[in-house]
């Protein structure tokens, strides 16, 4: 048994506890559970609003898995999630203000049910061949209101794949199978202003049935690795899909790999669940056209290098990956005020990045690592062609160095990040002109923030105490539009740093093995 139990300053608490146990003829049982809320409530910049919502969450995942000598394995499992979230003004009485302009308020409301299982079947006679049969049911409902705006959303899932796994040879494998996957979606928002109302509602059904083929060449004496890929789908609504892929690896020396990746993705957005965040916010949200399927390229390079200096271990990696946008569901932030505006690209869009971490190790038990990380993601939207993705930082770096002593009894650990300037989507009632009358974008100051924690190990459990934002570092301005959150400048998007100050926490972990008795 693991258990982790885990408090902080500013009144939330956290339980995860993982539970195994063997069972009679080759079944074993696993039981994980976890469970954390916030119950107080904290204004740190004196607005009037909590800085950050309260919330209860209830996560239970139980797997049952088996294994018949050489011939069969499998799993099966069920997991359960329930978790509510309430924010908005300190005074905000749900009993009370709901549904009223006496407070602001808003309630975010998940349950999800998944029962799935796994199930190979082995040939003895044939070592490499194996035929697998997965299947999963998912079933995720959201009720929520923001302020005189509600949401319901709701999806229905299932999914079945069939896999069949064999060897061409000493070296060279490959995967084959057919899938189906089957989603039902229901989105709709209801907006009351006094005068009007408004009922927007999407419900749709995709049904998507695939076949699949991988080749994977490679032995553990090859310098040179390779998978490739393809699948072909019909999908319901967008027609025939065809996603190819491919993984390079090569080995220059031991310490030395070069990896390579390519390939395409497909997705169908969901237009308010995947932006729940604009509904704190007085804009309106305008469906312009009818979406069709997200559409992108990729690539990506990986260099690893393990190197020694003074006699010390250390370590190299570079990554860089660059996605291309055939068509995205863009949401669009910049080109109005007033509103939010939902289409189809019209243009171009891309999202590069590049990031180097270095690891090294000067003395025993002492391990330092440094990393940076530069994102380039641009988009053209209706006023403003090839922009920054509104919140998302081009530069970030990190520096972390963690100790232990030589008996492993303590534990060190520290962790320093910048996070770089972020360009800010236009906040509600006020769009700042230029002469040319196109829209300025804001941007965030650059910030740092340091963790730390130190953490004292005994036989079966360990104590830690850490904290988070050492520095201090808030953002005052949270939220625009504050003393009036039913007016036309109310709006809580523009938080790009942290809203709380110094957090200080402790916990408790414990860890209980036992052997098998039979």
């Amino acid at each position: 048994m693991h258990l982790n139990v885990y408090g902080d300053a500013f009144g939330r608490a956290e339980i995860n506890s993982i539970y195994t146990m063997p069972l009679k003829h080759d079944w074993n049982y696993m039981l994980m559970i976890h469970a954390s809320g916030l119950n107080k409530k904290n204004d740190h910049n004196n607005d009037d609003f909590i800085d950050m919502p309260l919330f209860r969450q209830l996560n239970v995942y139980n797997r049952f898995h088996f294994q018949y000598g050489n011939k069969a394995e499998g799993q099966f499992g069920l997991k359960a999630l329930t978790e509510e979230r309430t924010g908005g003004n300190v005074n905000f009485n749900e009993n009370q203000d709901k549904g009223t302009t006496n407070a602001y308020g808003f309630r975010v409301e998940s349950k999800r049910m998944e029962a799935y299982s796994k199930t190979g079947f082995l040939f003895p006679d044939n070592p490499g061949t194996s035929i697998g049969i997965q299947l999963s049911g998912t079933i995720h409902d959201q009720r929520a209101y923001f302020g005189l705006q509600t949401y319901d959303g709701r999806q229905t899932s299932f999914y079945n794949n069939n896999i069949f796994v064999s060897t061409l040879g000493e070296g060279h494998t490959f995967k084959t199978g057919i899938d189906f996957k089957y989603d039902y979606y229901e989105e709709s928002i209801n907006h009351r202003d006094f005068s009007s109302r408004v009922d927007s509602i999407f419900t749709r059904v995709e049904a998507v049935p695939g076949a699949y083929f991988e080749y994977t060449y490679g032995k553990d004496c090859d310098k040179f690795g390779a998978i490739l890929g393809s699948r072909i789908d019909y999908h319901n609504l967008y027609g025939w899909l065809y996603t190819p892929r491919a993984h390079l690896k090569y080995n220059f020396l031991p310490e030395l790999i070069l990896r390579l990746s390519a390939g395409r993705g497909y997705r169908a957005a969901n237009t308010y669940a995947d932006n729940l965040g604009i509904f704190v916010s007085s804009k309106k949200l305008e469906v312009l056209e009818t979406p069709q399927i997200e559409d992108a390229w990729n690539g990506g390079v990986n260099l690893t290098s393990s190197f020694r200096l003074w006699q010390r271990e250390g370590s190299l990696m570079v990554d860089a990956y660059h996605t291309y946008f055939v068509n995205q569901w863009i949401s669009d932030q910049y080109s109005s005020s007033t509103s939010v505006y939902y289409y189809n690209l019209r243009g171009t869009s891309y999202a590069s990045s590049l990031q180097g971490t270095l690891t090294y190790e000067p003395i025993l038990r002492l391990v330092l690592k440094a990393a940076w990380r530069f994102n380039d993601v641009k988009t053209d939207y209706l006023a403003l062609p090839d922009v920054s993705k509104p919140l998302v930082s081009k530069h970030k770096a990190l520096f972390n160095a963690a100790f232990s002593d030589r008996d492993e009894k303590w534990r060190f650990d520290a962790t320093l990040q910048w996070e770089g300037t972020k360009p800010l989507p236009q906040a509600a009632g006020h769009l700042h002109q230029s002469p040319d009358s196109e829209p300025q974008i804001s941007k965030s100051p650059d910030y740092f923030q340091l963790m730390g924690q130190i953490t004292r190990i005994f036989k079966i459990w360990e104590v830690y105490l850490g904290g988070e934002n050492l520095l201090n570092y808030t953002q005052h301005h949270v939220i625009l539009g504050n003393d009036n959150p039913f007016g036309d400048d109310f709006d809580a998007t523009q938080i790009w740093g942290p809203v709380m100050g110094l957090r200080v926490y402790a916990g408790i972990r414990l860890n209980i093995n036992s052997k098998n008795h039979e």
